[in-house]
């Protein structure tokens, strides 16, 4: 018995190896939650995957909204 996972994808490619992960991004897709008021507001908006480092954010206002990964590696910076 070999004890090794073996993935078979699309276009006739395979792999095996004796650890899988999975690295889908799953949230590597933004989403931007419908908020009242996010229409009109006239600021700047942008989802933490797209982070824009031509924006400075030295002396404004800053609303996060998020958890957990948000959290950790937005918050701080």
């Amino acid at each position: 018995m070999r004890r090794r996972w073996r993935l078979d994808a699309e276009g006739g490619r395979s792999s095996d190896g004796r650890y899988v992960v999975w690295a889908g991004g799953v949230l590597s897709r933004p989403l931007v939650p419908k908020l009242p008021g996010l229409d009109p507001f006239q600021g700047d908006i942008f989802h933490a995957t797209e982070w824009n480092d031509r924006i400075s954010l030295d002396g404004k206002a800053v609303a996060v909204d998020g958890a957990g990964a948000t959290a950790i590696q937005v918050v701080p910076y």
